[in-house]
């Protein structure tokens, strides 16, 4: 999965509870900022999210374990970076993690582990998604 279609998944998180809040797109662009997909590509991938009715995910790539777990926790980050964590948000985290492999509870565990700045005890997070694993 490249940079831009990992961000896709970011952005329908965020439009998930039908608003793009200002701190999800500051936060979406600080996480891309760390990554190859430039400001332009990222709010071209916006623009054509906003302009969609529905939901489409590409997740047939094969991702590897540190990969899926890396984008569960972005996900959770976005979801949690306006202040506000909706029912719906959780759905969706819960629903990729599914696709992922992992059970739902996943992203409660990923929630209650990851400080504010992303940071984590990695080898046991690591570890207890492993058990999560469905």
């Amino acid at each position: 999965m490249n940079d831009k279609e990992k961000f896709r998944i970011m952005i329908q998180l965020a439009l998930v509870d039908n608003q793009f809040e200002d701190t999800e797109r500051k936060f979406i662009h600080d996480l891309a900022s760390q990554s190859s997909i430039s400001a332009e590509e990222l709010e071209d991938v916006i623009q054509e999210e906003l302009k969609k009715k529905t939901f489409d995910l590409d997740l047939s790539t094969d991702l590897g374990f540190d990969s899926k777990i890396e984008i569960l926790s972005d996900m959770v980050r976005v979801m949690k970076s306006d202040g506000k964590v909706y029912l719906s948000e959780i759905k969706f985290c819960e629903m990729i993690a599914k696709m992922f492999g992992f059970k739902e509870k996943s992203i409660g565990m990923l929630s209650k582990m990851l400080k504010t700045d992303g940071s984590a005890d990695w080898p046991t997070l690591k570890e207890k998604m492993q058990k999560l694993k469905s």
